[in-house]
């Protein structure tokens, strides 16, 4: 997992539940079917490691190690969005188990050696920091499969910065889990040896697997801000417009590139088929994304000004609106280019989001002396005001206002009508 700067941003993405609310979920996880093989034959197999002896120590790791890969397969089935539990391991490599235990052994020595040589009080700050960043090294040993870049710091806070204080309460849960393991192997004592052994470990690859599905689901959360990309679920049928759709292949070539961290090439590569011949939402969509997770706010906004009009033209309200709510965070003085683009802009803003489509409004006859929409849509702000907003004083203002500068407009019925209106509204207001 190649993290880019953080940003990004899909309009269209359904709201993924936080994990604070699927506890419950996090805590069955292991209960179903491909945990529950994998960790009751590991646990089994366990019977074989009672023996003393150093063949018995080498079955022990391995056993984990198969556990660990299959922790890793969670992990990273899990960040794609993927919330079912794979039956199998398909993704990653045959050395992903090693490369966890590997890495639990580095953090361990890590932390022994700074208890040693710095004592309790650097040392001590120095394992907690080791702690704090293990479950991030673990995410990106599970999704990149590089030990040495797992075990870089920097990639450890860009990590933490990016998900903020959900990544501190998920480190918390990790060692709940580890700490409730080990209370209730205290309590398992006074059983028959060959089924402690096997409760013990059943227990303890229990833990592992909801730690490995926990880290995934904070991926799957944070995916816009880690620039991972999810899985689309594929039909059992084909899609046939796949087959005749032109920007398929660039889209495929695009995501490619960013799979691969080269995410200002398959922006690039999006923008000229863009500027081009153009391109259908889900290329405008993913390059927003892409210009997002770069941090290319002036691009993000010079490509909202020219998809705005795309979309309104295309009479997609609800598309319009989200982009153009999107393009206001980025610049609070963001405004549509075009004059006729306001009238259809507002009024897809009319119901949802009133304020926005009456400061959008505010100020048009100013920007657009000469434009004919500055009846149509200073009438559309008045009726937003009185009638959404409950301002009509204010309402009654504007449309006064235009009662005069328009007595001689076709529409000045219509007007008149309205004016007697907003007066039954609030007949103490003259």
């Amino acid at each position: 997992m190649t993290i880019p700067a953080r940003g990004a941003h899909t309009p269209a993405q359904p709201a993924i539940v936080p994990f604070w609310y699927q506890l419950r979920k996090v805590w069955l996880y292991p209960l179903h079917a491909g945990p529950l093989m994998v960790m009751g034959m590991a646990a089994a197999l366990s019977l074989l490691t009672m023996f003393p002896g150093f063949y018995a120590r080498i079955l022990d790791v391995m056993i984990l190690a198969y556990v660990y890969r299959y922790g890793g397969e969670i992990l990273q089935h899990t960040a794609r969005g993927n919330l079912a539990p794979p039956e199998y391991v398909t993704r990653v490599e045959g050395n992903q188990g090693w490369l966890q235990i590997w890495l639990t052994t580095a953090f361990a020595i890590l932390a022994f050696l700074a208890l040693f040589i710095l004592g309790p009080g650097f040392g001590g700050a120095l394992a907690l920091l080791l702690l704090l960043g293990y479950p991030a090294a673990s995410i990106i040993v599970a999704i990149e499969g590089d030990f040495w870049v797992a075990l870089s710091p920097l990639r450890w806070f860009d990590a933490m910065a990016r998900i903020g204080w959900p990544y501190l309460a998920v480190v918390l849960l990790c060692c709940a889990f580890f700490f409730s393991k080990v209370y209730l192997d205290d309590y398992l004592g006074f059983l028959w040896l060959p089924f402690a052994t096997v409760l013990k470990n059943f227990v303890a690859y229990y833990f592992a697997i909801m730690s490995f599905f926990l880290l995934g689901y904070l991926v799957h959360q944070f995916h816009d801000e880690l620039g991972f990309e999810q899985e689309t679920p594929v039909s059992s049928l084909p899609d046939p417009r796949r087959k005749f759709d032109p920007d398929q292949g660039v889209l495929d070539e695009a995501e490619a590139l960013a799979q691969a961290g080269k995410f200002e090439q398959a922006a690039a590569t999006l923008a000229v088929l863009i500027k081009g011949r153009g391109a259908g939402c889900a290329v405008h969509q993913r390059y927003r994304k892409l210009l997002a997770v770069l941090e290319h706010t002036d691009a993000q906004l010079a490509h909202g000004q020219q998809w705005l009009p795309i979309l309104i033209a295309q009479e997609k309200p609800a598309e319009a609106a989200a982009l153009y709510q999107e393009c206001l965070k980025l610049d609070g003085k963001f405004r549509p280019v075009q004059a006729e683009d306001y009238h259809p802009l507002a009024t897809a803003l009319e119901t949802s989001k009133p304020e926005l489509a009456v400061a959008l409004l505010n100020g048009f006859h100013r920007e657009f002396p000469k434009s004919k929409a500055i009846l149509p849509n200073l009438l559309l702000a008045a009726k937003i005001l009185a009638e959404r907003q409950n301002r009509v004083p204010l309402a009654q203002q504007i449309v006064a206002q235009l009662v005069t500068k328009y007595a001689a407009h076709a529409d000045a019925p219509k007007l008149l009508e309205y004016q007697q209106y907003l007066e039954k509204l609030s007949p103490t207001v003259r």
